[in-house]
């Protein structure tokens, strides 16, 4: 208790705002932010940091494409990795297969999410990941990493996966 005055404690739990994050179709969604509509749409949104993992989730991609050719990979967001990515996009010849989105603005959220088929947080590390849980808002499937937060949101088979972090 540490000499605390428990009645003046409140727990806020994490969450999403319900009115921002809701299913959509997926076509329109695709649509509206003109992306491919013939293709398996996997998405990851996260600040472009070595801890956040994009880097093994472009050489996940690299991996898959020697297999199928139908699937695109955006990564939507900004920071000091960007120009590594696009060397490692590049060197990989996966321009066709990896995009690099930018800075996706708060009300595109929703719609990103809905236009993809399946979101992917490839973290290392983790406190939570608010993003899983807006992208299962929108009926999407998250694979994650066990990374210390996303295991409290993938907690059944039935919302994704979870896999080794650091492993493509």
């Amino acid at each position: 208790r540490c000499g605390i005055d428990s009645s003046k404690v409140y727990s806020i739990a994490n969450g999403y705002d319900p009115t921002k994050y809701r299913p959509i179709d997926k076509e329109e969604a695709r649509q509206s932010l003109g992306l491919p509509t013939d293709l398996k749409l996997v998405l990851n949104i996260s600040r472009l940091y070595e801890e956040k993992g994009q880097n093994y989730l472009i050489s996940a991609v690299n991996d898959i494409v020697k297999d199928r050719d139908d699937i695109v990979c955006y990564i939507g967001g900004t920071g000091p990795l960007k120009s590594d990515l696009e060397q490692q996009i590049s060197s990989l010849n996966l321009q066709e297969y990896v995009k690099l989105a930018g800075f996706i603005p708060d009300e595109q959220m929703n719609l990103w999410m809905n236009a993809c088929d399946l979101f992917v947080l490839p973290s290392l590390s983790e406190s939570f990941g608010i993003v899983q849980l807006e992208a299962l808002a929108c009926g999407r499937p998250v694979v994650a990493t066990r990374n210390g937060g996303s295991e409290e949101v993938v907690i059944s088979d039935d919302y994704g996966l979870l896999v080794d972090p650091a492993d493509p």
